[in-house]
């Protein structure tokens, strides 16, 4: 879990967790190619959960 405070108000994209998704397998791809492509394209349950902000 990540707490995260902005610097300033602003506003998100409406589906930006898509971008999250992309980040976060964007970082496994670095250390292990491998399990990325596992994580991107296995249609089983995945091993972790990206949801959207809580709170404004």
């Amino acid at each position: 879990m990540f707490e995260l405070i902005p610097r300033a108000a602003s506003y998100l994209y409406a589906q930006y967790a898509i971008g999250l998704h992309a980040w976060f397998l964007g970082q496994v791809h670095q250390t292990d190619p491998d399990l990325s492509k596992l994580l991107h394209d296995e249609q089983s349950e995945k091993a972790f959960t990206i949801s959207g902000l809580e709170g404004d």
